[in-house]
């Protein structure tokens, strides 16, 4: 397959979006409102960095297992970012409250597991992937462009004008 992809958003769903995007042979362009690119280490991440189109960035994130067998599967290099900047595992099977009389383990217990951290770190670990595989994969090259002259917010997101205008999202409103 080939051609051109814009994600809006460099959350973790827009960059993985956009690497699976890139494996199949797309040109991926990633857009993202924040100005400030992911640091260069996990603890940078929690101490520096500042998401302030995230409202809940500074929460811990407990993912649904599904996540974790997503990451085994699609994302290892990003499961392993976050397990080296003190992700942690968590099996929901071991939370079973204290009342019931049978918490025994059972076979298949382990597709419970899932991986737990703070969202500044899973954010951190997906751009740091991202910015190494984007370019490898992708044909063209990928881009990330934060907020700059040209490009206008539009309820958070930012486009670039050619893209505001294919999708009719221009207005008389002051942006």
């Amino acid at each position: 397959m080939t051609g051109k992809i814009v994600i809006v958003g460099a959350g973790p769903i827009g960059l993985a979006a956009a690497m699976l995007l890139a494996r199949d042979g797309y040109s991926v362009t990633v857009l993202e409102k924040d100005e400030q690119g992911p640091p260069v280490t996990g603890l940078e991440a929690w101490d520096q960095w500042e998401r302030g189109g995230v409202a809940q960035f500074r929460d811990l994130h407990i993912m649904h297992a599904r996540v974790r067998h997503l990451l085994d599967a699609e994302f290892p290099e990003v499961r392993h970012q976050i397990e080296a900047s003190g992700g942690r595992h968590f099996n929901l099977i071991q939370a079973l409250p204290q009342s019931l009389t049978d918490r025994s383990p059972r076979q298949g217990d382990d597709r419970f597991e899932t991986l737990t951290a703070r969202r500044p770190i899973l954010e951190w670990a997906f751009a740091r992937v991202a910015e190494s595989t984007l370019m490898s994969l992708s044909s063209e090259g990928a881009a990330w462009m934060a907020s700059s002259p040209g490009h206008r917010s539009t309820g958070g997101f930012l486009m670039s004008p050619a893209f505001a205008r294919r999708m009719g999202r221009w207005s008389a409103r002051t942006w």
